[in-house]
């Protein structure tokens, strides 16, 4: 985790406006795919991959909001 955190930092530039959120997910996901899959991934296909989860993550929350209103309904 160290290693992934210092080189997301070396590519930090003082007086640049960065997007944490964004920051954070993608070093989270860089140690999450070494975790799991023992995978490196920089650049391009992060970026692909954390575009699928928010996809992925979207249509669950979606899903849940839609039981939620149907179990709502019943009642």
């Amino acid at each position: 985790m160290v290693n992934y955190t210092e080189r997301m930092l070396e590519t930090w530039q003082d007086g640049v406006v960065l997007d944490v959120h964004e920051e954070m997910m993608l070093l989270t996901l860089n140690i999450v795919m070494k975790t799991l899959f023992d995978q490196d991934i920089q650049g391009s296909a992060a970026t692909s991959i954390a575009n699928a989860l928010n996809v992925s993550m979207n249509w669950v929350e979606h899903q849940e909001t839609v039981n939620v209103m149907a179990a709502l309904s019943e009642k």
